[in-house]
């Protein structure tokens, strides 16, 4: 199953946090894609929350108005769990190797652009 990264901003801040960063396995069924599961996370790696269809939701952030910001522990646990699975994955399939070289070429050609 395909692995999607995506960022985009964060309305809704949890600890300061510009960007919310989603991971996911898609899968097609009925000629949709389905994300299952989605691990939304901060730009810093935090996890928020994970949702899978037949699992449901685990929240590990959430506000309250007079607590403020509420960390569900056990809920982090179990979805740092699967962040560790898939950041090993991802080590080990040499995608950190690949940006880092992407990085380098973006340097590089916006080094000799500028000339």
């Amino acid at each position: 199953m395909p692995l999607v990264i995506e960022a985009r901003p964060a309305g809704n801040s949890f600890l300061g946090e510009k960007r919310h960063v989603s991971i996911a396995h898609y899968y097609e069924q009925n000629g949709d894609f389905v994300a299952d599961p989605i691990i939304l996370m901060t730009d810093m790696g935090y996890p928020i929350y994970m949702e899978q269809v037949l699992g449901g939701l685990i929240q590990v952030l959430s506000k309250d108005p007079k607590l403020g910001v509420l960390v569900n522990t056990r809920a982090k646990r179990s979805v740092e769990e699967l962040m560790d699975v898939w950041a090993e994955n991802i080590r080990q399939q040499d995608w950190l190797e690949v940006a880092r070289e992407y990085m380098e070429r973006r340097a590089s050609d916006t080094k000799g652009a500028a000339l």
